[in-house]
């Protein structure tokens, strides 16, 4: 009697720790990493704006009991010392200080031959920025004017530090995370997680943004990070299963 033969595992098509930062070729752009990005900025803009659009509602009905208490609550704590920290974190999350820590990155991905770590950060970090200009000028929500603060030119739904530091400072920490290993990840993330809370909370204290300006930002940012990583582990299980199918001939 002959024996019934057992089928072929199957393969794991999953990014061996190598993979995860590969190059991405011009095939898997088109089809994983382009696809799926335009799928992250669909679901961020229409989250951002439906947020965004009743913020402005609720304000013009002066009944965002949150955003009257939140600010003035905050600055209570006002002090010397408290002013510098909330600056210091407000700087650190600017534009250029975050695209600077990103182009570090970058180059650092690169110099490990990780090219797919780098362009995960690279667009990660030029693509929140500009998604976040972009729906700053489709919700059009005014910035707070208070006493203590200054009045921004320009508009304050979702928070541009808030939403870009989130992205740029994980995004940071998962590189850490591919390159130097489990340990050192997870103190990135969650230094990189600390960071980014504080200097949402220093644009509540600097007067510059309404909490609920704040909790969009985070929202939004955490929808395109994982919009952007969730892109690039699908090239790379595309490239994993190039690599198995190589092998197995």
């Amino acid at each position: 009697m002959s024996a019934t033969e057992a089928p072929p595992p199957l393969a794991d098509d999953s990014p061996s720790p190598a993979q995860l930062g590969a190059p991405v070729d011009a095939e898997a752009a088109t089809t994983e990493l382009v696809p799926r990005l335009a799928i992250g900025v669909g679901v961020v803009a229409a989250l951002v704006v439906g947020l965004g659009l009743l913020a402005r509602v609720v304000q013009d009905q002066e009944v965002n009991a949150l955003d009257t208490f939140a600010s003035p609550f905050v600055h209570s704590f006002a002090s010397p010392v408290v002013d510098a920290l909330m600056t210091g974190a407000s700087t650190l999350g600017s534009v250029p200080s975050l695209l600077v820590l990103a182009a570090l990155t970058a180059v650092l991905a690169l110099s490990r031959r990780r090219p797919g770590l780098a362009g995960l950060v690279v667009v990660a970090s030029v693509g929140v920025v500009l998604v976040n200009e972009v729906l700053k000028r489709v919700v059009a929500r005014p910035r707070p004017k208070l006493d203590w603060a200054a009045v921004y030119p320009d508009y304050s739904f979702p928070s541009g530090h808030t939403m870009d530091s989130i992205v740029v400072l994980v995004a940071v920490a998962f590189v850490a995370w591919a390159l130097f290993g489990r340990r050192v990840g997870i103190v990135a993330t969650c230094v990189a997680i600390g960071l980014a809370l504080l200097i949402g909370f220093s644009r509540i204290y600097l007067g510059a943004h309404y909490l609920t300006d704040v909790i969009g930002g985070y929202i939004a940012g955490a929808i395109w990070l994982i919009a952007v990583v969730w892109a690039f582990r699908a090239a790379w299980r595309r490239r994993a299963r190039e690599v198995a199918t190589r092998a197995a001939r």
